[in-house]
């Protein structure tokens, strides 16, 4: 009896074992992490439903191919999540060392704060010993430490290749709007008169008409560019021709087609195509030693329809702004030089005579300057300056037959002596291209602004206080726009935006949706785009952030698990040159760190950038490299384990 019931006993437990099997099966696939919260699957459903295939929602969800599958036949059931410890406080306990050694890198109370997202009070109050850290619950209107990302407050050097790379660019002014306008060899045109002007064979154009200005001159708009910074470029350059311009102050971005001589004249008919109302200008430079010599030309057509181009003539030792503007209409072509009256052989002068010529109507205006003491030639330049704070219009700006003469009223061999140097911004791109003829005496000068990629709009942050809650906000003026959300990873935060009216959760023109609380996309139109972030379930902190441009590297969302304090998660993105930037979420209740190096793995102690606040969610960058490289980015915890989500992006 005994035998023969333990063997019943054990067949039943065979058949048992093997009737789980297929239930065993479906719970746990030791390959793929489970995706938290469980809740998330629930959209494998509802974008079956929506008619995507079983392809497309792994790629919206970013789920494995085969966890999709089975899910939709009946036959996976998603592994448990680990319960979330409800005990720990928004800025993890080990986060306040991070006070301490800030402290002992040099930095101030306020810098502290500012690089940590912590109230300056508490900085002081724990640097002076008299805070006592209180733990508080994971639930929280407002997080201690929460702030918004503040970008660089100084424009960062955009990536300058070399100028063979420049002068390929040549290869598109044939297609660019500029070049409609301006021929290099245009019939009604003798470009010997205006060689014989700067050799000081004429001082006037045969035939040519007085400049008579319009009516009430003196109410009229005069341009005020900020030229007055080209100074300070010019003496950085002085200092290193080799070292690559950097801008230190806001308010323009500048390129700048160098060559050697002292006088200098061209042509230009692309004057509609600057940016109206004195937001661009197009300017010949002739640059002594010391101080700057230009015509600054606008275009301002609110003014009289005849009187919407404005050439002001600008000399540094007579203060700037001489008061003296040519007004002639912006559609014609023109002429102007610029004659320092040295003689020759002779770098020195004590006067220097401006040419404007409108060749259309053969109206001339000129005039000699007496200058206060003696100047020396040195080198000329043409110049396209922009507003950073007005989205440009990508339209080429051209000089043609741009002539320059030496010390011996020789021609100079422009294509020689040509260096590109810039203002640079993250506002927008300078480009630029050169063609040279006539022995390389003669050049079409090209330039023109873009908007740029990756310069920061906004950046907003918060918490969200359980599933369905938003925060919506809005960004005008800039397309394309790149909108990406880290938030919390023990949650589902999701990422919505819409073209001229706040979205939902079923009207957008974009929208980031997968299983993680890390999401992005890049949309374009024009007027304003609004943005919400969204919880799909559970709660938690958020980060989001707008930037103006669509990036041409996307690693691509990488995800893991940080073990605990000291692991690290690396990538990196395939080769590229520009601005870097990585981005991350974590669990609330970590400390998660970010760190980003052009071309090297990087270490806590060796990066280009870093995000380094009390949250697990971060930012890193921008950072910028001229040389194509890649970019690594590597995701650390000072404190705290848990689930992550980074990519890494390239403008």
């Amino acid at each position: 009896m005994k035998k023969g019931y333990l063997i019943a006993t054990i067949a039943l437990a065979v058949l048992l074992l093997a009737s789980s099997v297929p239930a065993m099966q479906s719970i746990f696939i030791s390959e793929y992490q489970p995706i938290c919260p469980e809740e998330s699957y629930n959209k494998i459903t509802e974008l079956y439903e929506e008619g995507l295939s079983e392809e497309e929602i792994a790629e919206e969800l970013a789920f494995p191919l085969d966890i999709v599958t089975r899910y939709l036949k009946g036959n996976y059931t998603p592994p448990p999540c680990p319960e979330p410890d409800r005990s720990t406080q928004p800025i993890p306990k080990e986060s306040y060392n991070k006070i301490k050694e800030l402290y002992g890198e040099g930095l101030s109370e306020e810098e502290i704060a500012e690089e940590l997202a912590f109230p300056l009070d508490i900085v002081t109050r724990y640097l002076k010993g008299n805070y006592t850290y209180v733990k508080t619950s994971s639930t929280y209107d407002e997080p201690p430490g929460m702030k918004e990302y503040v970008p660089p407050k100084e424009p960062l050097p955009r990536p300058t290749p070399p100028v063979e790379q420049d002068r390929s660019i040549m290869t598109q002014w044939q297609e660019s709007p500029a070049q409609s306008n301006a021929s290099r060899n245009p019939e009604d045109y003798d470009r010997t008169l205006l060689h014989d002007f700067l050799i000081g064979k004429i001082d006037r154009i045969p035939g040519a008409k007085d400049y008579v200005p319009p009516a009430n001159e003196e109410l009229l708009p005069r341009p005020t560019p900020p030229v007055e910074q080209d100074l300070l470029i010019r003496s950085i350059m002085a200092q290193d021709q080799e070292t690559p311009v950097e801008s230190k102050s806001p308010g323009i971005a500048a390129g700048y087609q160098c060559f050697q001589g002292g006088r200098v004249g061209t042509y230009t008919s692309t004057v509609t195509n600057l940016k109206p109302d004195a937001n661009e200008w197009h300017v010949l430079h002739q640059w002594p030693t010391q101080g700057e010599n230009c015509i600054v030309i606008t275009y301002n057509p609110s003014q009289p329809p005849d009187r919407t181009g404005v050439f002001g003539i600008y000399i540094s030792a007579l203060g700037g702004y001489t008061g003296d503007y040519v007004r002639r209409p912006a559609s014609h072509t023109f002429s102007i030089a610029i004659r320092p009256e040295h003689a020759n052989g002779h770098t020195d002068y004590t006067q220097i005579t401006f040419l404007v010529y409108d060749q259309t109507d053969g109206v001339q205006w000129s005039k000699t300057y007496t200058l206060p003491a003696t100047q020396y030639i040195k080198d000329v330049d043409a110049a396209l300056e922009h507003n950073d704070t007005v989205t440009p219009n990508s339209l080429w700006k051209t000089f043609v037959d741009y002539h320059a003469l030496d010390k011996n009223l020789g021609a100079v061999n422009l294509k020689n002596t040509f260096t590109w140097t810039e203002w640079p911004n993250l506002n927008m791109d300078n480009q630029h291209s050169e063609s040279y003829y006539g022995s390389d005496e003669y050049a079409s000068l090209n330039q023109r602004k873009t908007p740029g990629g990756g310069y920061l709009i906004t950046s907003k942050s918060g918490t969200l206080s359980g599933t369905g809650s938003t925060y919506t906000f809005s960004v005008s003026g800039y397309s394309p726009v790149t909108v990406m959300m880290a938030g919390n990873e023990n949650a589902d935060f999701d990422l919505y935006a819409k073209w001229g009216s706040p979205p939902t959760t079923s009207d957008y023109d974009a929208r980031g949706y997968s299983g993680y609380s890390l999401e992005y996309f890049t949309t374009s139109s024009t007027g304003t785009l609004y943005i919400m972030v969204h919880s799909y379930s559970g709660s938690g902190r958020w980060k989001c952030w707008a930037l103006w441009g669509d990036p041409s590297v996307n690693s691509g969302r990488k995800s893991g698990t940080l073990s605990g304090t000291g692991a690290t998660a690396t990538y990196s993105t395939t080769i590229s040159s520009g601005y870097g930037y990585a981005f991350n979420s974590g669990p609330d209740g970590s400390d998660f760190d970010l760190y980003i190096k052009w071309n090297s793995p990087r270490r806590t102690s060796d990066y280009n950038a870093r995000g380094y606040s009390s949250w697990a969610q971060e930012i890193a960058g921008p950072a910028s490299t001229s040389w194509i490289a890649k970019l690594y980015f590597m995701v650390h915890s000072y404190s705290g384990s848990g689930q992550y989500a980074t990519v890494g992006l390239i403008f």
